[in-house]
C-alpha cells in the first residue's frame, strides 16, 4: 500500500452529465454507457499503479459490480476511484458512482471493484 500512496492522486474523480442519447427507451441510463464510464475512470489509476508497482496486474476474474439506483437524462454523476488494501499481495480499486441531487445530497448509482494482484516472474510461469 505504501507504493500506491506514491501515486500523484490518492483519489480519482470525474463528473458526467447523462445525455438523452445515453438512456434506453424507458429513460434510464444504459448499463453499457455506465460500464464504459467506469472502465475509462479505472484506466488512470491502473496506469499509475503499473508505473510505480509493475508487479501488480489486473485480475479480470475478480471484477464486481453492484447497481443501486437508476440514473436518468440530465442527472449529474460523480465517479470516484480509490485503492484499498486487501492483503499483502492484493489491492482493490473501488469505483463509486453517485448521482448529485439539486440540494447537493447524493444517491448511490453503483459500485465497481477491480482486484489487482502482485505477480512476480516465478508466479507468471
Amino acid at each position: 500500500m505504501t507504493e500506491i500512496k506514491k501515486c500523484e492522486n490518492k483519489k480519482y474523480a470525474r463528473t458526467y452529465v447523462v445525455q438523452e442519447s445515453d438512456c434506453d427507451a424507458r429513460g434510464r441510463l444504459n448499463v453499457w454507457i455506465l460500464l464504459n464510464l467506469i472502465e475509462q475512470l479505472q484506466a488512470e489509476p491502473a496506469t499509475c499503479l503499473s508505473k510505480i508497482a509493475p508487479h501488480y496486474k489486473k485480475d479480470l476474474e475478480e471484477v464486481t459490480l453492484r447497481l443501486y439506483e437508476d440514473a436518468r437524462a440530465g442527472d449529474i454523476l460523480e465517479l470516484e476511484a480509490r485503492f484499498y488494501e486487501v492483503d499483502r499481495r492484493k489491492v482493490e480499486l473501488k469505483i463509486f458512482v453517485r448521482k448529485i441531487q439539486p440540494d447537493k445530497t447524493t444517491k448511490r448509482v453503483c459500485r465497481a471493484g477491480y482486484a489487482f494482484r502482485a505477480l512476480f516472474n516465478e508466479q507468471a510461469a
